[in-house]
């Protein structure tokens, strides 16, 4: 499988140049904010396609668990 080219964006430089218990804390906090705009997204969205707004639905779910599985791992 060829790998795929890291993008350089705010939140990659940053896991890139953390180091130790950094890197863990810089992962959930920038897919908190990532889950977060998916979120906005999915809200605003005035999706038409009936199925597309079903798995819209379940993603939002999907992403709302997973924030509230960050907030429990940056608490330890």
């Amino acid at each position: 499988m060829k790998s795929r080219r890291w993008r350089i964006t705010p939140a990659n430089k940053r896991l890139e140049e953390a180091s130790g218990a950094a890197v863990d804390q810089a992962f959930l906090e920038e897919m908190a904010k990532h889950h977060q705009m998916a979120l906005e997204m999915i809200l605003k969205a005035k999706l038409k396609d009936a199925s597309l707004r079903k798995l819209s639905q379940k993603m939002a779910a999907d992403q709302k668990r997973e924030l509230g599985e960050f907030k429990k791992l940056q608490a330890r």
